[in-house]
């Protein structure tokens, strides 16, 4: 009755259980490391002095501190996505047009 239960290998009479098998330990070859910051040379950059401005205000002063980054004016209800990019800054603004909350790189 417990044959059934067993594989029966080609070529041999043995029987194998499925609970004996030995497993593989994936084992990493190199740690993982961190990226230089030679590719992120925005990385932690912010704009707290603008908390306050106006939406166009502080979008222009953004891009005349660094031309290379893309300015997106999102709602602060807005939902967003959690993507890190290298090259965005988010300006949250409320219904007035108002900068709310600290605009950073990512």
């Amino acid at each position: 009755m417990g044959g059934f239960f067993f594989k029966v290998l080609r070529g041999t009479s043995k029987l194998h259980s499925p609970k004996k098998r030995k497993r593989t330990k994936v084992r990493r070859e190199q740690p993982i490391r961190s990226r230089p910051a030679v590719h992120l040379p925005y990385f932690g950059r912010s704009w707290p002095h603008l908390v306050g401005q106006t939406a166009c205000e502080a979008e222009r002063e953004i891009e005349r501190d660094c031309p290379e980054l893309y300015c997106e004016v999102v709602s602060v209800n807005q939902l967003l996505t959690m993507c890190y990019c290298s090259h965005r800054v988010r300006i949250l603004v409320d219904r007035y047009g108002e900068v709310v909350k600290i605009p950073h790189v990512g």
